[in-house]
């Protein structure tokens, strides 16, 4: 499994208002407060205009995931807003949305 910083998966998801959203998610093995915070950085990076280019419209909602989590993680992820996922599930929903780009 690669990780290299570039996003992992694209999924839709329907929000609580029933808006459909592509949810964007970085997966990691070992999810450190470090990688939150990088996670949030390039969040807002020009490196997500290929999904307009790729007909996937925002806002997206930002996810990241991490088979193993540490505390200062989860806590980094409240501060920040990406949704927590785990192999468990969900353990934080997203709060934070990342707007999309003109094509």
């Amino acid at each position: 499994m690669a990780a290299n910083g570039e996003i992992d998966l694209v999924q839709p998801v329907l929000d609580p208002i029933g808006r459909r959203l592509w949810m964007v998610v970085e997966v990691t093995i070992r999810l450190g407060w470090r990688a939150v915070r990088d996670w949030h950085q390039r969040l807002r990076s020009e490196g997500f205009r290929r999904l307009a280019r790729a007909g996937l419209t925002g806002p997206f909602p930002p996810g990241i995931f991490g088979l193993r989590v540490d505390r200062r993680a989860a806590q980094t992820a409240r501060a920040f807003g990406p949704g927590l996922l785990t192999g468990r599930g969900q353990n934080l929903a997203p709060t934070s949305e990342v707007a999309g780009f003109p094509a």
